[in-house]
């Protein structure tokens, strides 16, 4: 185990590990004053008591600056929330938890890939008309055996490469093929659960042929990363474990969904493109589903994202002409011409999903900089 030194932080930090339970199972009751006034009490002590302790490690000092980075953000998301002349913007709160300004969403936006989608939508033409339905009887059976295969691979290719522990061997469920649903690990149930959607048919010649290409980049993102770092996290202080109620405390989120989205790109693509030949996969399948993996799917979130921000900017600031701003910044008349149209996502979920984009950015700056200070060596060793 790592522990903390300071006894006064190790007691501060079991609060704030408390407090972050409450504050993710009670965020839904901000509309309600009372509970707002009751959040904001306890976390100003925290923090009160927090602040003149002296730390004598790096590992305190790193715990100490952590709880107070995410006091800080769910302070900011609840003022802007509750106050009507919050001290805090949108903007600030996004660059608060995301560590990047929104203009890095709204420049994705501006430069998205299109001629790259065009390429690949159109190479996939001649082969979509193969691929039937799988939420019928019929393919259950495929389904299930193909899961279970792919779950097996990874978790061995994880062991093998130092993801996982000899024996890891976590509870696995196929969740209802219903739009609700989608894979994720659950750290508090320590459980893969599974999305059968993540799975596609192809029917040629009267052959049904499962092609799991998305699962297995679905399963490099939830057991390589989350699982991985959920393992890995148990031997810290509380506050610093994967578990749901920190996984949502704001700062931690864009750390984690960045590992997690890194692996699936990092490791996933290239065991995927050497197990390609196989699984049988199309050629143009697999570019359509690493290209969607690896760029569409971000840069369609950041505009999902970046949206639902200016219009929660808008409802705080009803001068704010959001179409203008979308007009001047991306310059696509496509985008800025449903800029009113309600988002599917509001304000405090946008602002939790840019940490997909933001996180990746987190991720990859940090393989940079180590990669600058100590060698391509190093990084292969400790990926």
């Amino acid at each position: 185990m790592i522990e903390i030194q300071n006894p006064q932080l190790r007691e501060i930090e079991q609060r704030a590990s408390r407090f972050n339970s409450k504050f993710r199972g009670l965020y839904g009751q901000f509309t309600n004053p009372f509970t707002y006034a009751v959040l904001m009490d306890e976390l100003r002590k925290i923090r009160n008591d927090l602040n003149p302790i002296s730390t004598t490690n790096d590992f305190d000092s790193f715990v100490k600056e952590h709880i107070l980075h995410s006091l800080e953000a769910q302070e900011a998301i609840s003022v802007w929330s509750m106050e009507e002349n919050s001290e805090y913007s949108i903007e600030d709160i996004f660059e608060l938890i995301n560590g990047s300004k929104l203009e890095y969403i709204e420049e994705m936006v501006r430069n998205m890939s299109f001629e790259k989608s065009f390429k690949t939508s159109q190479a996939m033409i001649p082969i979509a008309k193969h691929f039937i339905r799988n939420d019928t009887e019929d393919v259950q059976p495929m389904i299930k055996e193909s899961i279970n295969r792919c779950i097996d691979d990874v978790i061995e290719y994880g062991i093998k490469h130092g993801f996982f522990q000899d024996g890891f061997n976590p509870e696995k469920i196929i969740l209802p093929n219903i739009n609700e649903a989608r894979s994720n690990w659950n750290a508090d149930l320590r459980r893969m659960e599974i999305d059968p959607r993540d799975i596609h048919i192809f029917k040629l010649n009267d052959h049904k042929i499962v092609l799991p290409a998305k699962l297995y980049l679905t399963l490099f993102h939830e057991l390589l990363g989350h699982g991985s770092q959920d393992e890995y996290s148990l031997v810290l202080p509380g506050i610093l474990h994967l578990g749901k109620d920190n996984y949502t405390s704001l700062v931690s989120k864009p750390v984690v969904e960045g590992l997690a989205v890194y692996r699936a790109i990092d490791e996933g693509v290239n065991f995927l493109t050497k197990k390609a030949k196989e699984l049988g996969l199309p050629k143009e399948y697999l570019e359509e589903i690493i290209a969607f993996e690896t760029t569409f799917s971000s840069e369609n979130l950041a505009s999902h994202v970046y949206k639902a921000v200016l219009q929660a900017k808008k409802k705080a600031e009803p001068d704010f002409n959001i179409r203008q701003r979308m007009k001047e910044r991306v310059g696509i008349y496509s985008i800025y011409r449903d800029a009113e149209t309600p988002s599917e996502l509001n304000g405090y979920m946008a602002l939790q999903e840019a940490s997909y984009i933001t996180g990746e950015k987190h991720i990859l700056d940090l393989e940079k900089k180590l990669r600058t200070e100590y060698g391509d060596e190093f990084i292969n060793q400790h990926r």
